[in-house]
């Protein structure tokens, strides 16, 4: 576990919500800061299930980004937890279940497949331009202090909570005026969202990574409460 601040400037924020499978669609938001507002703006978003659409998509943005995906992007381990869950699960401040990924429940996963497909474009783990992000952990820390469960339940339950996660989120994010195909949709484009503001967090404040390079590197902000408590420099 390190503690993290970016050490060069981004333009644009991805978040990435992915299909574990492949079959269902990608959620993909690209945000950007707005100067007079100081919020993070929409600059565009896709929902697709081609891998070859959210690479040019990203491709094409022209300047510095970098990226926030929600998943596992290197599987290492044939069983359990990889190593970087294990050390979030060990130690991040607040206690939130992690689901273990590993090739003995995967055969074929996308967000490898889609990692590799970004290394061509130059986003990796060495680069610092992309990382694994959880976003139960963003909202847990930047917003409710305890796991916030939304996707369980019915259909008005479900958006009743991510009416919620809406209002939080855009303390940080000017939130678009979308109109989604369905609940599923609007789901994923939040999580998507969050993706995004938790790549952003480093720009503004301390962030903590899990793993390293080789065996995926998880980002996810560091608990205000916990740095007033312990101190930065304790770590």
């Amino acid at each position: 576990m390190v503690v993290f601040k970016y050490e060069k400037e981004f333009h644009y924020f991805v978040g990435i919500d992915p299909s574990w499978t492949g079959q269902k669609p990608t959620a993909v938001v690209v945000v950007k800061l707005n100067e007079l507002s100081k919020k993070l703006e929409l600059e565009r978003y896709i929902y697709t299930k081609d891998v070859k659409e959210i690479v040019v998509a990203i491709s094409s943005l022209g300047k510095p980004s970098v990226i926030g995906v929600d998943a596992p992007l290197v599987i290492t381990n044939a069983y359990s937890h990889r190593e970087n869950e294990l050390e979030f699960i060990r130690n991040y401040p607040i206690k939130i279940p992690l689901y273990p990924v590993n090739s003995s429940l995967y055969k074929s996963f996308f967000p490898t497949m889609l990692y590799m497909e970004l290394n061509k474009i130059g986003f990796r783990f060495e680069n610092q331009n992309i990382f694994e992000v959880y976003p139960h952990a963003t909202l847990t820390a930047i917003f409710f202090g305890k796991l916030f469960s939304y996707k369980r339940g019915k259909k008005e339950e479900r958006l009743a909570k991510l009416k919620v996660i809406e209002q939080k989120i855009s303390q940080y994010i000017d939130l678009p005026n979308v109109s989604f195909g369905s609940l599923k949709e609007r789901e994923d484009i939040d999580d998507a969202l969050i993706c995004a503001l938790t790549v952003y967090l480093p720009t503004i404040e301390n962030s903590l990574i899990f793993g390293d390079s080789c065996n995926g590197m998880l980002l996810v902000p560091f608990p205000k409460f916990v740095q007033r408590l312990i101190g930065v420099d304790n770590l």
